[in-house]
This record gives structure tokens, C-alpha cells and sequence, in this order.
């Protein structure tokens, strides 16, 4: 929001009111995973075995970890996503994957 923002292609009352709105739902409708040691390896590992960029290992790692603990709830995982080469991963490790570019 900052950058649209800056960019004048957002007023900065709309920025702050997109930003608002994104708090409230962050705390109602988002899962929110911590950071920790375990899933900072685990995004090596991958960024490592995928040639991904950082941020993406990271966003791997952590849809893989929320895949972990739903499966057992029966809860399946999309990754929506239009970055070609985190959408390849994560086919590979098994995720179901939705490029929003494929949709009109």
C-alpha cells in the first residue's frame, strides 16, 4: 500500500483504510505461523532443492508446514500464487497450486 501510495496511484486515506481493513482480517480470517529455526531450515532446504528466491522458500515453507498440521482435520492447502517457479515447487512437494494469471 505504502508503494501504490507513493506512486499516487492510491490516496493515502484509501491506502489507510486498505490497511485497516487487512488488520481486521488478519486477525479473524488468517492463520498466522511464527518464524522459527525449524522453518528457516526448512526454506533452506527448499530454496536450496528448487532454486528459490528467499521471501519464496519462505512462503513454501510455511504453506507446507499449515499443509502438515490440517491434514489430519481434513483441511487441504491451495497455494495461490502467479510466481511460475514457487508454483513448480510446491507441485513438487506436493501442494495444490492455483495461478490466478490462469483465470480470467
Amino acid at each position: 500500500m505504502a508503494r501504490r501510495r507513493r506512486g499516487k496511484t492510491l490516496s493515502a486515506p484509501q491506502a489507510s483504510s486498505i490497511l485497516s481493513r487487512f488488520r481486521k482480517h488478519l486477525a479473524g480470517r488468517y492463520t498466522v505461523l511464527e518464524l522459527t529455526p525449524v522453518l528457516l531450515a526448512e526454506a533452506m532446504r527448499l530454496a536450496n532443492s528448487h532454486e528459490l528466491r528467499a521471501y519464496d522458500a519462505v512462503q513454501l515453507a510455511a504453506v507446507l508446514e499449515l499443509q502438515r498440521q490440517w491434514v489430519d482435520a481434513g483441511i487441504s492447502v491451495v497455494l495461490v500464487s502467479a510466481d511460475q517457479d514457487l508454483n513448480d515447487a510446491a507441485a513438487v512437494e506436493g501442494l495444490t497450486v492455483e495461478d490466478p494469471l490462469h483465470h480470467p
